[in-house]
Order: structure tokens, then C-alpha cells, then sequence
């Protein structure tokens, strides 16, 4: 591993760190409630773009090198980038169908079913998207985990402001096309196809049922996750 890299790791593994316990957490609305699932699910949005910035070289290294990658490179690079994909539906199809957020801020959304299938739908596709990201990444995280007692404040490398800024405006664009597609295919929220069931009541927190929800989202990821390192066999 390069210097730089060494240098990166430590925070680069609590952020990730941090991304797959509020990736559990907006599984787990019976354990949050529909308003902190609706923040939490904004909010994702931040840790999302630093992670995507981390791993930059390697997204640019991936892309110019894709053609002659081995299956498994390209394996890879399908992966990240139906994560990236399915991570954007989520969050944008949140938006559309907002009973909280969007409210409060004085903005009047309609809960359509055909949004709230993609959203519930797509949300399938990207746990299992998170486990084979975990999976093939799993060198990595041990190699973390064998250095979580090194210092991050000491190895977070300075910020280059005008790439950093240059990369978020590509992510952005990238994230902007991803969000239209998905308007090109569903249309705009239309009170024809609009849900009626209250979220906000249905998803009232609950200690006892949200931490089994928790529990049950974080068996599914890990034993996914599992399954592809140790039978099919999904690593670096």
C-alpha cells in the first residue's frame, strides 16, 4: 500500500464504518421512525460524496483501465457502479415521496405508489448490492481492522479544494442523470396513483420490533456478504 494510502486508511474505514451503520439504521424505520429515516436519508447524502472523493484514484484508475481489467476488475467496477446507482434511486425516490422533510420546508409532495415501489423495490437490490461491495472489498477491511488503533487526526491528508470541487460537480452530474432517468421512466408524482396510508403512524417507533428490524437487516447484509466471499468466492 502507498504512503498516501497508509495515511488515508484510518478515516477512510470509520467512514465507512459510519455509512454501513446508517445504511442499517434507514433499513430499520420501525426502530428510527419515518422523521429521523427521512433526515438520516438526506443527510446520507454527505458521507456518500467524501467516500466517493476518497476513493477517486481508484474510480479513475477503474474507468481508464476497464477494457483490459480481468473479470474480476470488471466485476468490481459493475458493482461500485450499481451501488452508486441504486444509492441515488433511494435517495431521490425518498425525496419525491417525503412526508417529513419536504413538508416542513413548505414543499407539498404526493406519496405516488409508483415512487414508493421503486424506492421500496429498489432498496432490495442495494443490500445486496452493500454485501458483494463488502465482499470484495474484504482485504481491505481487514487491513483496516489490523490498523483501527492508528491516530486519524494524524493521517488525513490536506484537502486539494479545486479537484475536490471539480470531482463533486462530475459525482453531482453523474447523480443528476441517475435522478432523471428515473423521472424519464416513473413521470412526475401524479395523485391518480396516490398512496393513502398513513407512513408517519405506521412506522412510529417501537424499541422492541425496531432493534429486531436492525438485528434482522444486519443478519441479511453480513450472511450476503458471507455467501459471496466464502462460496462464490467475490474478492480482491
Amino acid at each position: 500500500m502507498q504512503p498516501v494510502a497508509r495515511r488515508r486508511l484510518p478515516f477512510a474505514f470509520w467512514l465507512d464504518g459510519a455509512l454501513l451503520v446508517a445504511l442499517l439504521m434507514l433499513l430499520s424505520p420501525r426502530l428510527t421512525g419515518l422523521p429521523v429515516h427521512e433526515w438520516l436519508g438526506i443527510s446520507f447524502c454527505v458521507p456518500v460524496l467524501i467516500h466517493l472523493l476518497l476513493s477517486w484514484r481508484w474510480i479513475a484508475a477503474a474507468l481508464r483501465s476497464l477494457p483490459s481489467r480481468d473479470a474480476r476488475g470488471r466485476a468490481n467496477a459493475l458493482i461500485n457502479t450499481t451501488l452508486f446507482v441504486l444509492t441515488v434511486t433511494e435517495i431521490v425516490s425518498g425525496v419525491v415521496i417525503s412526508r417529513v422533510a419536504l413538508p416542513l420546508i413548505g414543499l407539498h409532495v404526493i406519496e405516488d405508489r409508483s415512487w414508493r415501489a421503486l424506492h421500496n423495490q429498489a432498496l432490495n437490490f442495494t443490500k445486496l448490492a452493500v454485501a458483494l461491495h463488502i465482499a470484495m472489498n474484504w482485504r481491505w477491511i481487514a487491513s483496516a481492522l489490523a490498523r483501527r488503533s492508528a491516530s486519524v487526526s494524524n493521517r488525513v491528508r490536506t484537502v486539494a479544494w479545486i479537484p475536490a470541487v471539480r470531482r463533486s460537480a462530475l459525482i453531482l452530474v453523474a447523480a443528476s442523470l441517475v435522478g432523471l432517468a428515473a423521472f424519464a421512466l416513473l413521470g412526475r408524482p401524479s395523485v391518480t396513483r396516490e398512496y393513502h396510508q398513513n407512513e408517519i403512524a405506521r412506522f412510529t417507533p417501537e424499541a422492541g420490533h425496531g432493534l429486531v428490524q436492525f438485528g434482522g437487516q444486519t443478519m441479511l447484509v453480513a450472511l450476503a456478504a458471507y455467501a459471496a466471499k466464502r462460496w462464490l468466492r467475490v474478492r480482491l
